[in-house]
């Protein structure tokens, strides 16, 4: 696997939490409304990375011994600013130096990674762990499925900081994940979370990425948790240039290119 595998599924919503309690059915609403559904991919990579890592090396029928073999030797050669420690059982330590970047975000912190006795599924605490400054704790229940190819259920609480301010995100995940050499696809993820107090959901399926790209090549998503309101979002790209098209909750429909930063612009 590539550490590059994530960006789409468990969080949810960073921009959700920058402004889901003043909301109308404008256009400012849209554009608040998309960019909370392209942050949100942003935020579950924290999760799909990790869950992935997990089984980074692949393999059918190995042993919890032997998983944790392969993930050292994918440590030792793909991301050489982390360091596992001994093992203890079927259990091992992982941790990220003062300086470790991985797919663009900055890691610091511990990650306990146990596995199961025949290495079917693998359990990941973490506390204190940090992502570009904010921190995230909780729990991922990783479950390999087949080669590149798995399940994760995630607990997770993030402290973000918004150009609005601290927000406080708790959110449970379910999705199913694959990924090759140069892309990945969400095949199916639904998540609740709650933002400072306001609950909402979003489902993705289908969701094809490349390794490095901010929006995702094909495939659907959608949120409720605007006061309820449901968007949907349907991305592709067009001329080399990826775009997303938003159905609002009146049924009308806008569509926005999406630049390599992941700003908007309307075409």
């Amino acid at each position: 696997m590539n550490t590059t595998f994530a960006r789409f599924a468990l969080t949810l919503p960073v921009a959700l939490a920058i402004g889901c309690d003043n909301t109308s059915d404008s256009g400012d609403d849209t554009v608040e409304a998309t960019v909370a559904a392209l942050s949100a991919s942003e935020s579950e990579g924290a999760g799909m990375q990790l869950g992935s890592l997990a089984f980074a090396r692949g393999g059918s029928g190995l042993t919890a011994g032997q998983r944790i073999q392969r993930l050292r030797e994918h440590i030792a050669e793909a991301l050489t600013c982390a360091e596992v420690g001994p093992s203890e059982g079927d259990a091992v330590s992982l941790t990220f130096g003062k300086t470790c970047s991985w797919n663009g975000r900055r890691w610091t912190g511990t990650v306990e990674v146990a596995y199961a006795a025949d290495g079917s599924s693998a359990s990941l605490d973490f506390d204190g762990v940090a992502v570009n400054g904010s921190t995230i704790s909780g729990s991922l229940d990783v479950t390999w499925l087949a080669e590149h190819h798995v399940q994760v259920v995630s607990d997770t609480t993030r402290n973000l900081n918004t150009p609005r301010g601290a927000r406080l995100v708790v959110g449970h995940s379910d999705g199913e994940f694959m990924w090759d050499d140069t892309s990945y696809t969400v095949v199916s993820a639904d998540q609740t979370v709650t933002v400072n107090g306001v609950t909402a959901t979003r489902s993705a399926d289908d969701v094809v990425w490349l390794k490095a790209a901010y929006s995702p090549e094909s495939g659907t998503a959608s949120f409720t948790g605007f006061r309820g309101k449901t968007f949907t979002f349907v991305f592709s790209v067009t001329d080399g240039v990826h775009q997303v098209t938003v159905t609002r909750p009146d049924g009308t429909t806008r569509t926005f290119d999406v630049e390599p930063d992941g700003e908007l612009g309307d075409i």
